[in-house]
């Protein structure tokens, strides 16, 4: 898990120098073998799942979501993973993923997002 001291874990700021960049494929990439490699790291899970949803595409919404979630569910009061995972919902297609505006924050207990 991600303590005071790990938010300049190298891994997140190169993940985060790609997404930037444009670089979705290889931001997502680094971020998922840190993940892998190091444990829970709220700052990767959102630059992992903001590159999913750069992509726009309805599958990648999907993973960006699962990602948000996987987040939320270590960190669920993380204000960057909340705003991104909004953000995400925000922008969905309500024909498409009706459900996703209604998303409920894990780790609630199935109350509505605040």
């Amino acid at each position: 898990m991600q303590v005071d001291g790990e938010g300049d874990r190298p891994a997140r700021a190169e993940s985060e120098a790609l997404l930037r960049a444009e670089r979705l494929f290889e931001a997502r990439c680094t971020a998922q073998d840190a993940l892998d490699a190091d444990g829970p790291d709220t700052g990767l899970y959102a630059v992992l799942g903001r590159s999913h949803a750069a992509e726009d595409a309805d599958d990648e919404d999907d993973l960006a979501e699962r990602v948000y979630r996987r987040g939320l569910a270590a960190f669920p009061d993380d204000l960057d993973l909340l705003a991104a995972y909004a953000e995400l919902c925000l922008n969905s297609d309500p024909f498409d993923r009706p459900a996703r505006g209604l998303a409920q924050r894990p780790g609630t207990g199935g109350r509505a997002p605040l």
